[in-house]
């Protein structure tokens, strides 16, 4: 890791390698590589410019978002996953501000190489921008509205949709031991090719707790609910773009 801090921006780098081998079939070594690049500056008095970059090439693919996953195989010697991602966020506001808020954009390469199964091959280029408007009512107590629009583009272009996620809750320190969030909202999914309506959309939530228990204990929780992912193909011409069976 490089870490370089100026007056008015600061640089961190972190280079990641691992090595492993996997005993079954046949003995098969592998290496992972990724590169984190965030560099931030500081525009003015509570104004702040970072910029987030992200190289992958690995085996395992962790993102814990079912969209992405949506065919995963987990075989990890036999998979070779790369991630692309840069980040863009401007923030004005700090936490002794009435106001702040946040805006950012994304864009994301993912590409998956299957060595036994070429039919579970994809790509996915996904971009979008967002925004958080938070009001911070009491120094305990603060309101938060989010916003976040995404586009999905697969190698597979019946899963092609447009991703909507709007959220608005609140944000509460007691005694300066807990601290809870609680976010509610709404997504919607708008898939590009669909036999009938190709919107779908869910209620959602999420809610977490942080409790200081003592000064080097904390107790965490996490809890929530996601959009179901739902495809109607317009014909049964397009199966034939997926070639093995997809638990959708």
């Amino acid at each position: 890791r490089y870490q370089k801090e100026q007056r008015k921006w600061h640089l961190t780098a972190t280079y990641d390698y691992q090595y492993g081998q996997y005993y079954h079939d046949r003995d098969a070594r592998v290496s992972d590589h990724e590169i984190d690049v965030n560099w931030t500056r500081r525009l003015g008095k509570g104004q702040e410019l970072s910029i987030t970059s992200l190289a992958a090439e690995t085996h395992d693919r962790e993102t814990g978002d079912a969209i992405v996953d949506f065919n995963s195989i987990r075989e990890g010697d036999e998979i070779a996953y790369n991630r692309y991602l840069v980040n863009l966020n401007y923030r004005r506001g700090t936490l002794r501000d009435r106001t702040r808020y946040d805006i950012f954009y994304f864009k994301e390469l993912s590409e998956l190489d299957h060595m036994a199964r070429a039919d579970s091959d994809y790509e996915l280029t996904r971009d979008g921008v967002g925004a958080e408007y938070t009001w911070q009512v009491r120094r305990q107590l603060a309101l938060v509205a989010e916003a976040e629009y995404s586009n999905y583009d697969y190698q597979l272009s019946f899963r092609d949709h447009d991703h909507f996620r709007l959220m608005a809750g609140t944000d509460l320190i007691f005694a300066r031991r807990l601290r809870a969030d609680l976010r509610v909202g709404l997504e919607e999914k708008a898939f590009d090719m669909a036999r009938t309506d190709g919107s779908q959309n869910e209620f959602v939530w999420q809610a977490s707790v942080d409790w200081a228990l003592r000064r080097s204990t904390n107790l965490q929780f996490n809890a929530g609910r996601q959009i179901f992912e739902f495809i109607d193909l317009r014909s049964e011409e397009h199966t034939s773009e997926l070639q093995s069976p997809c638990n959708l």
